[in-house]
């Protein structure tokens, strides 16, 4: 066998196994965890190949690889002196991990577009088996949920089994929209056929709905949208808006926080207390975060270490108005990605962040080789960054995996040269 078949299937398994990981994430996250491992594998055999620290020299004096660079760097301070180091640097590896894969996702497919091909058409007919299969739990006959209780070697909860995957669709929803428009023939009706499945799986005949999948969802759609409108406009009034929307994004959030319940306070005077909205627990999780913010402004109590203090652990017994309930300060996490970047890495490493963020979307927008898939890209960026306000930890490792992929094969695309040009 010749070495340039030798490569052409190692492309195309490469791409195959993270085309499937996402939907596979249902049968077990050790099942998306291997699809993506394998894939790992070819992709770092094909960087050493290529000498892909080549590409990475100029990355990394860019201004977003300069911004990435320092904010990675405030994150090791931080995680170095966390309260839980071990834990900190362990969560630091594998985020540092996923935006290498992202990174080099992005590099090895846009070299080899046939490659996202086979990872969208992948994608498309695992979303479909997986989300046939739920919906045929949720609307036809709820015994179904028995196959994946054999596959898993347990019992499942009916009401919450699939709400992680249903965030996780919300994500591919503008990815798998930009290739139906793409694809062509069958394969474009399959693809558009994966976004009315997504509602279903999301809605979940209306058992338990995820707000912050129902979210990612739409601004996955809208956020593109007003994008589009925001670069026809001229520069100046482009940067007007964006500086003006997060000043007041700031200040509006910091007038929030300070307008939470702190402590002290009597539990089970919560509701007199208490802002109209969100929910009653969330505000005491976010009004204690603030406290623990104005404690360590600087670098924080380390990455996601924010749970495992004492004080996070200290239990309150609260009125929730239709219950009164014990619950520890931080059950699991802070239920916000902004608050937990922000707690457990400082001021600084949140601004890092952010100004990452940033960077790389305006780099989309403004980038001409991307076509229409900037669109899909942004979309990507807007379901995951918005549904996470209210959705799993920032480090959740599967949650990470799912944007990684996703975005590195949306900046991937590229349109095709004019011969000649």
């Amino acid at each position: 066998m010749n070495l340039p078949t030798v490569s052409a299937r190692l492309s195309s398994l490469q791409a195959a196994f993270l085309g499937i990981s996402i939907p596979f994430f249902v049968i077990g996250r050790s099942v998306m965890a291997v699809a993506i491992a394998l894939s790992a594998l070819i992709l770092l055999y094909r960087f050493v190949q290529e000498r892909g620290w080549q590409h990475w020299r100029s990355l990394v004096v860019s201004p977003h690889g300069l911004v990435l660079s320092a904010m990675l760097l405030w994150w090791l301070i931080s995680s170095v002196v966390a309260y839980d180091p071990k834990n900190a640097l362990g969560a630091l590896a594998h985020s540092a991990g996923y935006i290498f894969l992202a990174a080099e996702v992005a590099r090895q497919f846009a070299s080899r577009q046939e490659m996202i091909g086979i990872f969208m058409r992948s994608l498309t007919v695992s979303a479909l088996v997986i989300g046939g299969y739920i919906v045929a739990v949720a609307y036809v006959n709820p015994d179904f949920l028995g196959l994946l209780e054999a596959l898993r070697g347990k019992e499942l909860s009916f009401i919450r089994v699939f709400k992680p995957y249903a965030s996780l669709v919300a994500c591919t929803m503008p990815l798998l929209f930009w290739w139906g428009l793409r694809d062509r023939g069958a394969w474009r009706w399959l693809s558009l056929t994966t976004l009315p499945v997504a509602v279903l799986v999301i809605y979940y005949n209306g058992v338990e709905i995820s707000r912050a999948a129902v979210i990612g969802a739409l601004v996955g759609f809208v956020g593109p949208a007003a994008c589009w409108l925001l670069v026809k406009l001229p520069g100046i009034l482009q940067r007007t808006i964006v500086v003006a929307g997060f000043s007041a994004v700031s200040i509006g959030g910091l007038l929030f926080l300070q307008a939470l319940p702190h402590m002290p306070f009597d539990g089970m005077r919560l509701p007199e207390i208490a802002l109209p909205f969100p929910d009653l627990h969330r505000q005491v999780i976010w009004g204690f975060i603030y406290d623990l913010v104005v404690a360590n402004p600087l670098l924080g109590v380390g990455i996601d270490c924010s749970n495992l203090l004492p004080s996070a652990r200290a239990e309150i017994t609260l009125n929730l108005v239709k219950k009164v309930e014990t619950v520890q300060f931080i059950g699991s996490h802070p239920h916000n990605w902004v608050l937990e970047v922000l707690v457990e890495t400082g001021v600084p490493g949140l601004v890092g962040a952010v100004a990452a963020l940033v960077l790389l979307t305006r780099g989309i927008l403004y980038d001409p080789r991307l076509g229409q898939a900037r669109w899909a890209a942004v979309g990507v960026i807007f379901a995951f960054w918005i549904s996470s306000l209210a959705n799993f930890s920032i480090w959740t490792s599967w949650w990470q995996a799912g944007f990684a992929v996703l975005i590195g094969v949306a900046l991937a695309s590229r349109v095709p040269e004019k011969a000649g040009g």
